[in-house]
C-alpha cells in the first residue's frame, strides 16, 4: 500500500506523520523541535554589527547590519533538517506522497530545502499552522482539506 506523509510544521516544531492510503491508521514519525527560532534575534547573533570609527573632526561612527537576519538563518536551519528527514524517507520508498502543512512564509522554506524526489512527491500544499491543534481536530482538518484524495 501507498504511504502518505503530512508534515505539519512553523518555525520552532514539526510532525510528521503518517498514514497509508486508504486506512484510518495515523502514526507518528518524528516530531521535532527547534528552539532557536523562539529565540530573539539579538541573541542568536554571535557578534555585535561590524563598527567603524569616523575620522577627522565631526565625523561619526558607522554600523553595518548584517545581510541576514538570524532568526531567518534558524528558519533555513530548522527547515533543512526537516528536509533531510523528509527526503530520506522519499529515497527509501517509505513515502510516496507527500503534504506540507506549514505557517507562512515558513511554508516557502521548508518547500526550498526539499531534495528533487521529495518535492516531485509534494500532493499538497497547505498555508496554515497547525502545530498545537490536538490529533483528533489535526486529523479532522486534514481530511476535510482533501489532501488524501
Amino acid at each position: 500500500m501507498q504511504r502518505h506523509w503530512y508534515v505539519i510544521a512553523n518555525a520552532s516544531r514539526a510532525r510528521l506523520l503518517e498514514r497509508t492510503a486508504g486506512q484510518d491508521d495515523w502514526a507518528d514519525v518524528a516530531d521535532l523541535v527547534h528552539a532557536q527560532s523562539r529565540r530573539p534575534a539579538a541573541s542568536l547573533a554571535h557578534d555585535r554589527p561590524g563598527h567603524i570609527a569616523g575620522s577627522g573632526p565631526g565625523s561619526r561612527g558607522s554600523t553595518f547590519q548584517p545581510r541576514t537576519d538570524p532568526r531567518q538563518l534558524e528558519h533555513e536551519r530548522f527547515a533543512r533538517q526537516i528536509a533531510e528527514t523528509v527526503d530520506a524517507a522519499v529515497l527509501a520508498g517509505r513515502c510516496r506522497r507527500l503534504v506540507l502543512v506549514a505557517s507562512d512564509p515558513f511554508l516557502g522554506v521548508l518547500h526550498a530545502q526539499l531534495g528533487p524526489q521529495s518535492r516531485k512527491a509534494v500532493h499538497a500544499r497547505i498555508g496554515h499552522d497547525w502545530t498545537t491543534l490536538p490529533d483528533a481536530e489535526l486529523v479532522r482538518k486534514l481530511l476535510e482539506a482533501d489532501v488524501d484524495g
